[in-house]
């Protein structure tokens, strides 16, 4: 899940011309990650 959505951030910042920051990128990936794993969502078992 939070991998899912790291890859999903990184491609959307790519396919937005690379306009944003990295930092800005990279904490908003870590906030709603964050969000996202607080809320009880966890990476399916391998």
């Amino acid at each position: 899940m939070v991998t899912s959505m790291l890859i999903t951030a990184i491609r959307t910042w790519i396919e937005s011309g690379l306009t944003t920051s990295a930092e800005t990128v990279d904490q908003t990936f870590h906030i709603l990650a964050t969000a996202a794993i607080d809320a009880g969502l966890r990476p399916a078992p391998q």
